[in-house]
Parts: C-alpha cells; structure tokens; sequence
C-alpha cells in the first residue's frame, strides 16, 4: 500500500498542494521529501508503530516529556478568549449595529450578551449576532441608518423570539 501511494497518490498531493499555495500566494515547502531520506526511512522498518514514531524518538532530548506523551489534537482558535479580550469591540460593534438596525430590541442583545458573558452561551452563537450586524450595516442600512420599511421586513421575517429559539438552542 505505501508503495502504492508513493508512486500515485503522493504525487497528486504534491500537484494540489503546490497549485493551492500559489493560488494563496503563500511559499511552501514539504520538508521531509528527500527521497534519500524516504528511501532510508523505508529501510528501517518501524511500520505499524505510528505515523510519528521516529520523529518521537528523534526529538526525546528536544522537547518537555509531556509534550512527547500527549494525544494528538486538531488546531482550535481561541475565538472564545478573543471575543472577551482584544476582539471584544469588534463584538460589542457588531452588537450596536444589529441594535441600531431595529431588527432586535436592544434587551435582547443585552441578554445575549450577558448570557455570553457568563458563560452560559457559546461564542459560535454571539458570533452568529456580530457578523449579521456587521451584514445589516453593509447590505441594509444606509449612512442614516436603516429604513423604516427594512427594520420592519427584517422583523417580519421571523419573530424575535423564533430567531433566539434558533440562534440559542
């Protein structure tokens, strides 16, 4: 199978790989292609041990043990601590503008914000709020602010109460 996929598949991950960080602009560099260092590394026959075995073993003197010992994990944003630190005016701007649009009473807000505050509601949800209010500022109100006829299609298009049901659940 791994010879398999060094003849086919690693190549056409090398092609998509390669358009996708010049598509981004972005410099990348696959570091452990060497295909002296490929061909050693299949000569030592360590398969069936873990993907990142060798580079465990190599690395024993480097790192703290606990870092060693840990099971992996995926790479998370702390979005939550952001929005309570240097993203909070960005959130609280967002906020204003859902508020200023009449779309929500601003007690609603107020209690999103609160429950957020307390930890009762997960940052994914707030978000959800700051982005439409940034989304009402750019596509809905004008320098004025929103017209009267919007605010009310955007309240009529589903209660207060149906939204928060929705948004909070």
């Amino acid at each position: 199978m791994l010879a398999a996929d060094l003849k086919t598949y690693l190549h056409e991950l090398l092609m998509k790989q390669d358009q996708m960080s010049m598509a981004a602009s972005i410099e990348s560099r696959v570091p452990f292609l060497d295909h002296q260092l490929v061909e050693l590394c299949l000569g030592l026959g360590v398969a069936g041990r873990g993907s990142k075995h060798l580079l465990v073993r190599l690395a024993h003197d480097l790192l703290p043990p606990e870092l060693l010992r840990r099971r992996k994990q995926g790479f998370v944003l702390p979005l939550d601590k952001w929005m309570r630190g240097p993203l909070k005016g960005f959130v609280d701007g967002g906020l204003d503008c859902l508020a200023e649009s009449g779309a929500f009473g601003s007690d609603v807000l107020v209690r999103l914000r609160s429950a957020f505050d307390a930890r009762h509601l997960p940052w994914a949800r707030l978000w959800q709020f700051v982005v439409l209010g940034y989304w009402v500022q750019d596509h809905i109100c004008d320098l004025d602010g929103v017209s009267p006829s919007t605010a009310e299609d955007i309240q009529n298009s589903a209660t207060q109460s149906e939204l928060l049901r929705t948004w909070t659940a």
